[in-house]
């Protein structure tokens, strides 16, 4: 595996040894596994890095979900079909849901650090990206749809991800930046760039995150991972193509924009491909 990758469409550097740290002798990594592109690529590089023997995987329906047993069918559906790119056994972890209820932090700080001496892990890995963090200023308390336009874009350089993956000029998705059911003192938890919680690719967003499966060579196992969280994958195989997690997905090919790397998910809807050709020509207009 080469050490250093310039991933498109913002030219940024990644350094693996810089964002993958050495392992101490004897312990091993852990990988939160969600059953999307970017956790699913973290295991890749990782299992490739560190050698299978020393990677974990790890998962829960409800970490970040409030524990609707509808979605986290959905979840566990996305955890199977990563199983099969993968070729993982991975581990399910238990949470105390009242705890996760009244201290969300504290629940997870709790059960992650249980991991160090259970499994003998020297660290773990989520795969949140540069767009997750972006918008932990909008999961301040009294945030509205208008507070977010306005915020947004007074520094629209700032927000650039947020306004464009969001949909913003279109208003289509800035309810969905209120729904995200992430408190606001749980982002600097998971930004860490050191200690026992990491995020490799708090620097990427979707669209680097493609390019990086190009460049590896894995593009085809992109294709079978999992976005959607609503009832089609655990129905018939295919994204919904409808809600928020299918139009990151689909925008990440365009924003991208490599004419030699489509997008052959399949899709039952193509309200995702509508949505971004109106964001494009309110953009362009």
């Amino acid at each position: 595996m080469d050490q250093s990758y310039i991933l498109k469409p913002t030219n940024f550097e990644f350094v693996i040894g810089d964002h993958f740290p050495e392992l101490k002798i004897g312990r091993k990594v852990g990988i939160f596994l969600s059953g999307g592109m970017e956790s699913s690529l973290i295991g890749i590089i990782a299992k490739k890095y560190y050698g299978e023997d020393c990677v974990l995987f790890f998962y829960s329906d409800n970490i970040f979900s409030a524990n609707d047993p509808d979605i986290n069918t959905h979840i566990n559906t996305n955890i199977t079909r990563a199983v099969g790119v993968l070729g993982i056994t991975p581990i399910y972890l238990e949470f105390n849901y009242e705890l996760h209820v009244s201290d969300r932090r504290q629940s997870i700080e709790d059960k992650i650090e249980s991991l160090r001496e259970e499994y003998n892990v020297d660290f773990v890995m989520f795969g949140f990206t540069k767009l997750f963090f972006e918008v932990e200023i909008f999961k301040q308390p009294g945030m509205t749809v208008p507070k977010i336009m306005a915020l947004a874009y007074a520094d629209p350089i700032r927000y650039k991800s947020t306004i464009e993956e969001f949909h913003l000029p279109t208003g289509k998705y800035a309810q969905g930046l209120l729904e995200i059911d992430i408190p606001a003192e749980v982002y600097p938890l998971l930004r860490s760039t050191s200690g026992f919680i990491r995020s490799p690719f708090k620097d990427l967003n979707k669209s680097e995150v493609v390019d990086f499966y190009s460049q590896l060579g894995v593009i085809d196992k992109l294709y079978r991972t999992s976005s959607c969280i609503m009832n089609s994958l655990t129905i018939n195989g295919k994204h919904c193509g409808v809600c928020f997690n299918c139009q990151q997905r689909w925008d990440a090919f365009k924003i991208l924009n490599n004419p030699d790397i489509v997008d052959k998910t399949e899709y039952v809807s193509d309200v995702a491909k509508l949505r971004r050709e109106e964001l494009e020509r309110v953009i362009h207009s």
